[in-house]
């Protein structure tokens, strides 16, 4: 009864294909609506359906992860930036990314930086993508080294997460990398940033 008090008419999912454009929680339809209002009660049940369901289960699953005020870096959430649904992986990123900014918990980093090193070739380059969103400059030299990787997206993708990381352009030339930031190491973003901007 509460629940039709709340949300009267049709209780359906309006569920979408997890590859479809991204559409605000609450367009979802009520059940959605409704499982946001009591999203504490059931957290658990939703890192069920992240870790053992369907790609959509997955979507929804982060979608409404994303809401959980105290949520806590498990590695089924980890693993999900990996997926290999390019949306549910950018989403997957989005909730770490927020959980870092709030707890700056560095095992989120420890379980990335992992795949890093030992995953595959598209893991690999998943965990580039998500050591610089989260601005990890433990990482830079390993990055360095991966400008002469075989794997030319690799390559690429290192040396994208470079540039971005330092602000500063070098290129496929390892040995300059090194050399700058052997300089720089010990300086902030800020004064990497503002000496780009000056030279």
């Amino acid at each position: 009864p509460d629940v039709l008090e709340i949300f009267p008419g049709r209780s359906d999912g309006d569920f979408a294909d997890a590859n479809s454009a991204v559409i605000p929680i609450y367009m979802h339809g009520p059940v959605l609506r409704l499982c946001y209002e009591r999203l504490p009660s059931y957290t658990e049940e939703i890192w069920q359906a992240l870790e053992k369901s369907s790609d959509n289960a997955c979507y929804y699953a982060l979608r409404l992860l994303a809401f959980v005020r105290d949520l806590e870096p498990r590695p089924a959430l980890i693993e999900a930036v990996f997926h290999e649904d390019n949306t549910i992986r950018r989403l997957a990123l989005q909730v770490v990314f927020n959980l870092y900014e709030r707890a700056k918990d560095e095992s989120i980093l420890t379980m990335v930086r992992a795949r890093l090193e030992q995953g595959e070739a598209h893991e690999r380059e998943a965990a580039v993508v998500a050591l610089t969103k989260l601005r990890d400059r433990f990482v830079i030299p390993q990055l360095i080294d991966m400008l002469v990787e075989p794997n030319a997206e690799i390559r690429r993708r290192s040396l994208e997460a470079l540039q971005r990381l330092t602000f500063q352009v070098f290129g496929y030339e390892p040995a300059q990398w090194m050399k700058w930031f052997a300089a720089h190491r010990e300086d902030s973003d800020e004064a990497w940033l503002a000496a780009a901007m000056t030279s």
